[in-house]
């Protein structure tokens, strides 16, 4: 195969890379570094000399078209009028990028002017000094249209890096992870070419919220500087996103802006991923978590900006990471917290009054007459306050249903769940020691992967477990025939009269083996109102994983309440709300024993 696949990085690195004190991963990427700045420097030298061709070789006829004395457009190419200018005035190496920024007429820039550049691009860094340079390249940022091209253009041309120093760190730079999809240079691109998309007009079917939010910005280019910067200090050592406001507030002093638009785009850079891990590893349908989220935003307008760039950011990342799963996570903690914001923090909304109002929408969606109103108040008043703080109006309303219609038990009613890029699995059965882990390892086998899981337990001993699962594809079932199978299966299993959880032979993706096996397990404080212990694993994710986890529990005695799962590429980040038997919190020998266990996790 012509590709450097993980295993071969890893032999390659330890040969020709001698830095043997630095760990196997940071050789890896020192190597792809390396590999992609030649590769850059072949594909330069290409464009040149096809385009010294295309003039001197070609019968093509040049037309040029002179700008004004400085700059001119031949065959849609920007250029010079003369090597001249740039060693009369070095600022013109900045000026043919605010013309090509401002010029619908010029494509790109072309090979005569690719040379000058390289030929002076030494003196790049020391415009940096220059307050008619910065000038100039302020003035770039300025011009959306054409904004994104432009800095790609200069990228190309080498001028990037050699004008913001810091930049030149992230070309070339990879991750050794299946997360991060691109180097560094290339992602921060991408990340303004969605901007772009956000904010055009021909995009509003693929990103309506995105695109209603962009209209309530009130200085737009400031979206563009904060995902230019939101990474720049990837690769540094240290945490990227304190040393990136460091950086971007000496780029945005020097370059002449305020000192709110300083504020806010050293905040947004190092914040930037605030949004991202809460919708994804909290718990974004308890309105403490979302107070909480709140407070550190602390301003709507501060709320729109991120908001923005956490979508651009994880779109950037990897084609594959952007789905309809993340969007749904992402635009509903964007609309709580704004809710929030706009009631004020001063006067959180409380959980009870949340439990209230979902009652009662759900009430309200099934209008039911006077008897069974009392049928579903009753039904309802045995369920935990939990699974309505935990569950949207339109879910309860399906699940009441089930029970209402149900003829025997267990149930299990499967339905595709649109706005979510998922399949949601509703199971309803008697609580037995082990059905949760028979519920995943199930799924698991049957080829789904589990995006959520809630489970409570009702005060006549019976459990509610709601699944989001989607297909290996990353989508939802979509077919009748596939969820009758789903549901088939599951009631095989859960109608045993003693359970016997399925072997998960699902196999181990082989680039999988290039990365470490080791568990990492963590009790973070939370205060969530419940008697629950929160147990964080950090792992390699397999198929089978959370199977496996499950049965640890079901082992060690420990009562699974409740599971958020994330996956970023190889890694597994999975959360789990857990108590003992009793329903109390875990002691310090159980999380003791609970610890052991899950690092010693294998692969079935």
């Amino acid at each position: 195969e012509e590709r450097l696949l993980f295993p071969w990085q890893l032999r390659l690195a330890e040969r020709l890379i001698n830095e043997d004190e630095d760990p196997a991963v940071k050789r890896v990427e020192r190597l792809m570094q390396r590999y992609f700045k030649a590769a850059m420097q072949i594909r330069q030298l290409n464009q040149n000399l096809i385009g010294s061709f295309r003039r001197n070789l070609s019968n093509q006829t040049v037309q040029v078209r002179v700008v004004n004395q400085d700059y001119q457009i031949a065959n849609g190419e920007l250029e010079f009028t003369s090597e001249q200018l740039i060693r009369h005035d070095p600022t013109h190496l900045m000026g043919l990028f605010v013309e090509f920024s401002g010029n619908p007429d010029a494509i790109s820039i072309s090979y005569q002017a690719r040379r000058l550049l390289k030929r002076h691009s030494h003196g790049m860094h020391e415009l940096r000094r220059s307050d008619v340079a910065r000038r100039l390249f302020r003035q770039i940022w300025s011009r959306l249209d054409r904004l994104t091209r432009t800095l790609g253009q200069m990228h190309e041309c080498d001028l990037l890096g050699a004008y913001l120093g810091e930049f030149a760190h992230t070309i070339g730079h990879m991750q050794f992870d299946m997360f991060h999809e691109f180097t560094v240079d290339r992602h921060t691109l991408m990340v303004l070419d969605y901007l772009d998309r956000f904010r055009s007009n021909d995009r509003l079917d693929a990103y309506p919220l995105a695109h209603d939010v962009w209209k309530r910005l009130s200085k737009p280019h400031l979206m563009y500087v904060a995902g230019f910067f939101h990474d720049i200090a990837k690769g540094m050592g240290g945490d990227h996103s304190e040393l990136g406001a460091g950086i971007v507030t000496e780029y945005a002093s020097a370059h002449g802006y305020t000192v709110q638009e300083i504020r806010l785009l050293a905040w947004l850079v190092r914040h930037h991923l605030l949004m991202s891990i809460t919708a994804q590893k909290r718990d974004i349908a308890d309105p403490e978590v979302i107070h909480d989220f709140a407070s550190k935003v602390g301003d709507l307008a501060y709320l729109n900006y991120l908001f923005l760039l956490t979508m651009a950011d994880i779109s950037g990342t990897s084609r594959k990471l952007w789905n309809t799963w993340r969007a749904s996570l992402l635009s509903d903690l964007y609309r709580r917290t704004r809710a929030a914001l706009e009631r004020g923090l001063g006067n959180p909304l409380q959980r009870e009054e949340q439990i209230s109002d979902v009652r009662e929408e759900a009430l309200q969606r099934l209008n039911p007459d006077a008897g069974l109103t009392r049928r579903v108040l009753a039904l309802w008043y045995s369920i935990p306050d939990d699974y309505f703080l935990r569950h949207a109006a339109d879910q309860i309303e399906w699940h009441t249903r089930q029970f209402i219609d149900a003829q025997a038990y267990p149930i299990v009613a499967i339905r595709d769940f649109p706005d979510r890029g998922a399949t949601e699995v509703f199971v309803y059965s008697q609580n037995r020691d082990g059905v949760l882990a028979t519920i995943v390892s199930t799924l698991t086998q049957l080829g789904l992967n589990i995006l959520n899981a809630k489970s409570v337990i009702t005060e006549d001993g019976y459990l509610i477990d709601t699944f989001l699962v989607v297909d290996l594809r990353g989508q939802p079932l979509g077919d009748l025939a596939r969820s009758g199978r789903v549901r088939e299966r599951l009631l095989k299993y859960l109608g045993q009269d003693e359970l016997s959880i399925p072997e998960v032979t699902r196999p181990v993706p082989g680039r999988i083996n290039s990365f470490q096996r080791v568990a990492r397990i963590s009790f973070p404080d939370h205060a969530d109102g419940s008697d629950h212990t929160l147990l964080e694993f950090r792992g390699l994710e397999e198929p089978g994983l959370l199977a496996r986890i499950l049965r640890v529990f079901l082992d060690q005695e420990v009562r699974v309440h409740k599971i958020q799962v994330a996956t970023f590429g190889e890694a597994a980040e999975d959360y789990f709300w857990l108590s003992d038997y009793q329903g109390h919190r875990l002691g310090d020998a159980q999380k003791g024993a609970l610890t052991q266990s899950l690092e010693k996790i294998r692969p079935a």
